[in-house]
Order: C-alpha cells, then sequence, then structure tokens
C-alpha cells in the first residue's frame, strides 16, 4: 500500500497526539478511512464529552519527521508491505515504526531473546554466546518484539527521543537539563563522605564473651571507662558523643601524652614512647 505524503504526515500527528494509542489509533482509522479526516474530527469528539482538545501542532510533527531523515532512518507503517511481519502479529503492536539500517533482515528468520533484568554476568555472558551462535546460523537476533520492555530500554528510548526526536524546544529543555544533572554528579563526586554512626533508641545488651566465643556470653556489661582514668561526666548520656568529648578534656591524660609523644617524635626523631600507634600493652614503654 503506498501511502500520499499527506496521509503519512496526518498518521505521524494522529499517533503523536493526546490520549491515542494503537487502540484508538486503529479504531479511527476504521471510522474515518484516513488519517487525515480523523484528526480533524477529534476536537469534535472530544467536545461530545465536554472537553475541549487540540491535536499535535503540526509544527512538532515537521519538526520530528526533519530529525528522523537527518538520523537516515525512515517510517514504517502498520500496513506498509516492509512493516515486520512477525511484529505486526503482536497484539498491540506499534501503529508506526521508525527504522535505520537494512530492513531485509527483518523477513529473515527471526529470534527473540527475552531474560531477566537482574541477570548474573554468567547468565550475561550466555545470552551472548547464544545470540553469536544464532546469528552466524543465519537467524536475526530481535529484542523489544515481545513482552514489556525493560526500564533501561525505556529509559534508552525516552533519551533518545529527547535528544533527537522531540520538538527543539523540548530538545533544549533536556539538554540543559542532561549538562545541570552531569554538574551535579560532578559536584557530588567531590564532596567529603564519612561514615556517620547513630545511637539506637533502645541499646542492645551487651556481654563478655566467653573465649570470644559469640555463643558463650558472660556477665552483662555498660558503657565506661577504665577507672584509672577520670570518670565520665555523671550528667551526659552513655553515648559515643560523650566519649569523644571526653577524650579532649583539657585535664585528660591520654590526649596530653599522645600529643607530647609526635612533638618529641619531630624533634628527636623517635618518641618517648616507640610505638606511637600502640600506647597499649602491645606497644614499647616510655624510654
Amino acid at each position: 500500500m503506498s501511502l500520499s505524503q499527506e496521509e503519512a504526515f496526518a498518521r505521524i500527528r494522529l499517533l503523536r497526539s493526546p490520549n491515542i494509542g494503537p487502540v484508538s489509533y486503529a479504531q479511527l482509522l476504521r471510522r474515518f478511512g484516513d488519517a487525515q479526516r480523523a484528526v480533524e474530527a477529534l476536537p469534535d469528539l472530544a467536545s461530545r464529552g465536554g472537553r475541549a482538545y487540540r491535536p499535535t501542532p503540526s509544527e512538532r510533527i515537521e519538526d520530528e519527521v526533519a530529525e528522523v531523515r537527518s538520523a537516515g532512518a525512515r517510517y514504517l507503517f502498520h500496513d506498509s508491505p516492509d512493516y515486520p511481519a512477525l511484529l505486526g502479529e503482536n497484539e498491540g503492536a506499534p501503529p508506526i515504526l521508525i527504522a535505520r539500517g537494512d530492513l531485509s533482515l527483518a523477513g529473515r528468520p527471526c529470534v527473540a531473546m527475552v531474560g531477566a533484568r537482574n541477570a548474573s554476568a554468567g547468565a550475561v555472558k550466555l545470552a551472548r554466546d547464544f545470540a553469536a551462535a544464532l546469528a552466524e546460523a543465519g537467524f536475526v537476533i530481535v529484542s523489544g518484539l515481545a513482552g514489556k520492555r525493560s526500564e533501561d530500554e525505556e529509559k534508552e528510548i525516552r533519551d533518545y527521543f529527547l535528544s533527537y526526536a522531540a520538538p527543539e524546544p523540548l530538545r533544549t529543555t533536556h539538554g540543559e537539563l542532561v549538562a545541570l544533572e552531569q554538574q551535579k554528579a560532578d559536584l557530588v563526586e567531590r564532596i567529603p563522605t564519612a561514615m556517620v554512626m547513630a545511637e539506637m533508641k533502645n541499646p542492645r545488651d551487651t556481654f563478655v564473651l566467653e573465649r570470644g566465643d559469640y555463643r558463650n556470653q558472660g556477665e552483662k556489661v555498660t558503657p565506661g571507662v577504665p577507672a584509672m582514668l577520670p570518670p565520665l561526666p555523671s550528667d551526659a548520656p552513655l553515648t559515643r558523643l560523650t566519649l569523644a568529648k571526653w577524650l579532649v578534656q583539657p585535664d585528660h591524660p591520654l590526649t596530653s601524652r599522645v600529643a607530647v609523644n609526635r612533638y618529641w617524635q619531630m624533634y628527636f626523631g623517635t618518641g618517648l614512647v616507640k610505638t606511637q600507634e600502640d600506647f597499649g600493652v602491645q606497644g614499647e614503654p616510655p624510654r
């Protein structure tokens, strides 16, 4: 079936108009005989339901057609002889396709490969090997002709449309949005991140583990510090923040010992305690 340029343009405009999908598109074509009359009837049909309606402006379709041509692609309509026969057999197949490349491949034996979105690396490799072997045997591998598109496929199609096929104002806005999102990603990547630990509303019970075995709980213990050191503030909650403030109190002996040891090492090469990273029982004593 050969379409005039006017009818082809009207079909694209009909399908791109608000609230028109594959089913309503086919119903309107059957009712009015061609897309031109169907587009003209849309405002009247909507007014009967008490709604105002405006088909997609012709200028938008002109911009889309120009973009399709500049990309080296062309439109395939559902009743065109080169519309993929297997796709046409699917209920709800798209009435109009934008195709680029060797369309004769769609007439050869096809195999659709549909898999899980969260497939493992091994499964992806296996699918790739299957596809390569089938292609060598003369089969055409098709994807997206059966079942629902994945989220990645939907995003890829949407990004392509907004980048190349959408009206110029929309393409410009999309380009600006993409640039801003990239700037945001670059900014976030430069911001240092640190883990922040929050205290539990109801702290869990803690026990001495006999011989380090989590299954062998001994005496129940509570937060505290060694008796030989200054005590924690009595009016403060037993939290990590209280411990941090306790460590840097001006009269705390541990912090001053470590600071003096580092200054000593800076001036004399070796600190009073040689193992500056370990002031515990496994470190060397002061000399």
